[in-house]
């Protein structure tokens, strides 16, 4: 089974929703594990690279690039993302993504070495920020007196890692297809989470081999050469 590694690097603080708040404090809340961690959950990503791949291949349509050229359709893309109602799941496995395992292992041994000192509240106040906001009323240009909200979102800069798996029961033309696609998906992810209009959620995305190779590093330099031919 090949196993590759996704680093989405958060460039702006993020909003990873919960669908919930927090208390009578907090309005939106973001999704923690139980040490207080925020966490990027394997579908979202998934759901996000799939966008992703859908938006490239209509550049590729409107740019009048052949999609065989680089194994772009809408039918490899179902491979690799899967569709709904099909008995046969794709060949692709995404792991939720989270802070470096080595990081999230000390944390874990601080907060139960002193847990009177270091909490699962302590930890989450120190990977993310309180942020409020008003609605502002057109007519008067004045804030709403009812309309203040609180957010919680992870800080920027923070960096989130999570395995993909490919099934070994696929030959090495579809292993080529889902590696072309990720790569592109990945390269092209640069928002995330939600309130994106408010200047959240903007990320940096890569996919990593085996080797913790950066297998997104060429793929504006292969589009480029792409385009020329």
């Amino acid at each position: 089974m090949a196993v590759y590694t996704i680093n989405i690097k958060l460039i702006s603080s993020t909003l990873i929703g919960s669908g919930s708040g927090f208390g009578a404090n907090i309005d939106a809340d973001v999704i923690l594990d139980e040490c207080g961690i925020p966490y990027l959950p394997a579908k979202r990503v998934k759901g996000c690279l799939r966008d992703s791949a859908l938006e490239i291949l209509d550049m590729f349509k409107e740019a009048n690039i052949s999609e065989n050229k680089e194994i772009f359709s809408k039918e490899n893309l179902d491979f690799v993302f899967g569709t709904p109602g099909k008995k046969q799941p794709a060949p692709v496995y995404f792991h939720d993504l989270t802070i470096s395992s080595e990081d999230k292992q000390w944390l874990q041994y601080f907060m139960n070495k002193f847990h009177a000192i270091i909490s699962q509240d302590t930890i989450t106040d120190a990977l993310t920020e309180l942020r409020r906001q008003t609605a502002i009323e057109e007519e008067t240009g004045v804030a709403d007196p009812h309309s203040l909200r609180t957010i919680r979102v992870v800080q920027k800069d923070k960096e989130f890692f999570g395995k993909i798996e490919i099934s070994e029961q696929i030959t090495e033309e579809e292993k080529n297809i889902v590696e072309k696609v990720l790569e592109y998906a990945c390269k092209n992810l640069k928002h995330l989470g939600t309130k994106r209009n408010r200047g959240f959620g903007y990320v940096e995305c890569k996919l990593l081999d085996s080797n913790q190779k950066d297998m997104t590093a060429n793929v504006l330099e292969r589009l480029e050469k792409i385009c020329k031919d």
